[in-house]
């Protein structure tokens, strides 16, 4: 299927693609080329998106485009102490841009996010495993939501939380997302089991 009379922007327009399904997200900050190749080339990508079932979502308030698939397709299965950990993430994300300028970027300690969860006091997994720690971050990190820094090192340990966090659950205003994300949270602290939740 060619797209594009350049062989070049053929083989571009194949590697965006495919970064789109394997990360979901891309942010102008990180990815800016693509990410500008993509709204320059914004009905090529959308038709095609639109035969396999997917559409392109734009949000420029906060420079972010996400694959999203309606029918569920290609969602991570999360467990409830993965969902909880993604659902502080956000929590921490929403406060952190009510209080700072909306030019900086925003990160947290790993012990910022442990203490969080351990507030929770879930009977089960009072705190984050060495085990849980590493598969929910590399999770997150590969769909484009979180960055690491110092990750050998928990005490040194910084996590930079992307725009991309907004969008990784249903959501619509801030304020909204806020009150949503402490009821989720309240709802899966409760309960004996590893129930699973979707993510986009």
């Amino acid at each position: 299927m060619l797209l594009f009379e350049n062989e070049t922007k053929n083989r571009r327009f194949k590697d965006v693609a495919n970064k789109l399904l394997n990360n979901c997200f891309l942010i102008k900050s990180r990815d800016q080329d693509d990410y500008l190749f993509v709204k320059m080339n914004l009905d090529k990508f959308s038709e095609y998106f639109d035969v396999i079932g997917f559409e392109l979502r734009i949000y420029e308030t906060n420079n972010v485009i996400h694959l999203y698939n309606a029918n569920g397709i290609g969602r991570q299965r999360l467990s409830k102490y993965e969902s909880i950990i993604l659902l502080l993430l956000r929590k921490l994300y929403i406060k952190k841009k009510k209080e700072l300028s909306e030019n900086i970027d925003i990160r947290i300690t790993w012990e910022d996010l442990a203490e969080q969860y351990a507030m929770l006091k879930i009977a089960q997994k009072p705190n984050i495993d060495r085990q849980l720690r590493s598969s929910t971050l590399k999770m997150l990190r590969r769909y484009n939501l979180i960055d690491v820094f110092g990750a050998d090192k928990l005490d040194e340990t910084q996590i930079e939380i992307f725009p991309t966090i907004l969008f990784a659950l249903p959501s619509s205003d801030i304020e909204t997302i806020f009150s949503m994300t402490e009821e989720k949270i309240r709802n899966l602290q409760g309960g004996d089991t590893d129930g699973e939740e979707d993510s986009d």
